[in-house]
């Protein structure tokens, strides 16, 4: 994603990155690794309730989700869905319809890159 950034090209990471969203040096760390790209990270918290996320894995149905079917309770303290994070976010409703979740998101995206950009941390260009 770095790599893509800083070729001018878009980019969006895609993980938990727990660490990094409760701050200390892990959020410094990422910080550090995108400012040469010129644009600050933004982070996106999908917030999903637990019932939630225990009906999609169990409508996946995928093996890797075996061990977290088995045992739910472990598996959701591990991840801790309702855990916000520390560092500044837009959350998402991980509970409605990913088309209602995006269009709800977008502009709120927009903003914050603008303001990003008004900062001198970083730029958007409409229609991105």
């Amino acid at each position: 994603a770095v790599e893509a950034a800083s070729a001018g090209m878009d980019a969006v990471a895609v993980a938990p990155f727990t660490r990094e969203l409760h701050g200390g040096p892990e959020w410094e760390r990422a910080v550090e690794l995108v400012r040469p790209t010129g644009s600050p990270p933004v982070i996106i918290w999908m917030h999903t309730p637990a019932d939630a996320l225990l009906e999609r894995l169990t409508r996946r149905g995928a093996p890797r989700d075996a061990d977290k079917l088995a045992d739910p309770q472990r598996w959701l303290a591990t991840v801790a869905p309702g855990r916000r994070p520390r560092v500044a976010h837009l959350e998402v409703d991980g509970a409605r319809a990913v088309s209602d979740a995006v269009t709800e998101l977008l502009p709120r995206l927009r903003e914050r890159l603008r303001e990003s950009a008004g900062s001198g941390l970083g730029g958007v260009e409409e229609g991105r």
